[in-house]
């Protein structure tokens, strides 16, 4: 079985706790799964696969998200990986939502040629009692255009934990595929 790495760059926590529940799902699996922020070192060398989740605030990633992948492009790009973007505009199906959900992605891949083999967005949180009076007043304009939820003495969560569990199950199953040959392995066996 596999050992992954699934890292996290949240502000709030969901990001993490998505990352934490993908963890256990693998961990149900047979395989093994750290969960850490993407904050904290790590060398990719240990580990099979890797997963990296970051949530979207006023449009972007945070810059830790983008070093790290910078930083590990090459290792990320040669082994099996996944990426999983939180943010609100995955909680509404329309096609412009999803195509905007989408945009995130591409933005994301483009800047950092990164090919994940599997990618999505889950829909976030809104974590009223964790924001300060300013925040809440932003977050509120936004749920109130959104059709969200606005009442500040309540959080409120629209992530699909069904499409979370899909998700990781789709892990689960490139996590099965034999590897590819690396161009050593392939000249050898062309050879013989």
């Amino acid at each position: 079985m596999a050992h992954v790495l699934i890292l996290y760059a949240t502000q709030e926590g969901q990001t993490r706790s998505i990352a934490e529940f993908i963890g256990d799902i693998l961990k149900d699996e047979g395989h093994t799964a750290e969960v850490d922020s993407v904050d904290t070192p790590k060398t990719l060398g240990s580990f099979d696969a890797v997963m990296i989740g970051a949530s979207i605030h006023i449009g972007h990633y945070p810059q830790s998200l983008r070093d790290f992948i910078k930083k590990h492009i090459k290792r990320l790009n040669a082994m099996p990986s996944a990426f999983f973007s939180v943010c609100l505009t995955a909680s509404k199906t329309d096609e412009e939502h999803r195509a905007l959900a989408q945009n995130y992605l591409d933005g994301l891949f483009n800047e950092s040629d990164w090919k994940p083999d599997l990618s999505t967005s889950f829909a976030g949180a809104l974590k009223f009692t964790q924001y300060g009076f300013f925040k809440t007043q932003l977050m509120k304009a936004i749920a109130k255009r959104e059709h969200l939820q606005v009442d500040s003495k309540h959080d409120y969560s629209y992530t699909s934990w069904e499409k979370v569990m899909r998700f990781a199950m789709k892990f689960v199953q490139l996590l099965k595929k034999p590897a590819a040959p690396s161009q050593a392995e392939a000249k050898l066996n062309a050879s013989l």
